[in-house]
């Protein structure tokens, strides 16, 4: 779950993420076909799994790219600060 902040005509948004466990579902990956998303970990810990590389560790203070189109899924218990651009509108 999460909440994310969009300003009228800035080329990116920021949102605040809580991952407990796994998302998406176990055995799925998730895709942001257009965005790239730079994350930032606040609190706790987990993993960043992207198709086609190896998982990464992730630990408070890490900093991860998200490049669109990627297929992922995160693991773990952690809070999230996420830069997204262009600006992600849910459908």
């Amino acid at each position: 779950y999460g909440a994310a902040y969009c300003v009228d005509n800035a080329p990116t948004d920021m949102s605040i993420i809580q991952i407990d466990g796994q998302y998406p579902d176990s055995g799925c990956l998730a895709r942001n076909r257009e965005c790239d998303e730079m994350v930032y970990v606040t609190k706790g810990f987990g993993s960043l799994a992207i198709r086609g590389a190896e998982i990464q560790e992730l630990y408070a203070t890490d900093v991860v790219y998200v490049p669109a189109g990627a297929e992922f899924a995160w693991d773990g218990h952690m809070e999230l600060v996420m830069a997204c651009t262009p600006p992600f509108y849910p459908e």
